[in-house]
């Protein structure tokens, strides 16, 4: 069961059951029984929110992963090799800075030294809002592999890229159907339930105009809690 799928296809059907009141409050169109009849499938609801992410463990151990000795074991060429180490790059430093593919895609941000650290700032391609990152070690020593050079760092489309990202985590091991979007996703885990970020400073760091959209990416888990939650 595709849980994703599910909630746009809800998603589809209030706007159309929307549209097709206002048309019928305009008088383009005649009363439906659709109007009276229940939504399908299950309520929109966080409990059915894909929040999808990998474990500190689980990065630690892809960042880490020398996909050249596979090639020593005669398991994949070293062509391959290359191509895995580096989209597993590009999928790592997405882990620590959240940026949306067609953000990192773009290109269209710069890095910046700010109180003896480097920002990551730029502006979201779908909502125009600008976001400010600071780079954690592990983004920091993948950019010094491309010579600090942004435009260096690796490039695929989507698709492609999600693609191989699914042979890197047959090839490490990792339970998981990767995607550009799990590496948000792991970005949210990281910072609200590692870093112990405010909601506000995670949803600024992705972009998002509010808090409101966050629950998509990730959610508060009890280890946030048992922290901050202090003993009576």
């Amino acid at each position: 069961e595709n849980v994703c799928q599910e909630r746009m296809a809800r998603k589809v059907t209030c706007f159309a059951k929307q549209m097709l009141k206002f048309g019928k409050s305009k008088k383009y169109c005649p009363e439906l029984s659709c109007f009276q009849e229940s939504m399908p499938g299950m309520a929109e609801s966080e409990d059915y929110i894909d929040t999808t992410h990998l474990t500190v463990d689980q990065i630690e151990h892809l960042y880490h992963f020398d996909f050249f000795e596979l090639v020593k074991s005669s398991f994949i060429t070293e062509k391959t090799a290359k191509i895995l180490h580096e989209e597993r790059n590009a999928f790592v430093f997405n882990c620590f800075t959240g940026m949306h593919h067609c953000d990192y895609t773009d290109k269209a941000f710069t890095i910046t030294l700010m109180y003896n650290s480097l920002f990551l700032r730029g502006y979201r391609k779908k909502t125009k809002k600008s976001f400010s990152i600071k780079l954690l070690e592990p983004a920091v020593e993948i950019l010094k592999q491309y010579g600090n050079d942004l435009h260096q760092l690796p490039s695929k489309s989507n698709q492609k890229r999600n693609q191989t990202l699914k042979q890197i985590a047959v090839y490490t091991g990792i339970p998981l159907l990767l995607s550009t979007k799990i590496a948000r996703k792991t970005f949210c885990d990281i910072a609200l339930n590692e870093l112990m970020m405010t909601a506000d400073d995670v949803a600024a760091c992705l972009g998002l105009t509010n808090t409101k959209y966050l629950k998509n990416y990730g959610k508060i888990r009890e280890k946030r809690l048992a922290i901050t939650m202090k003993s009576w």
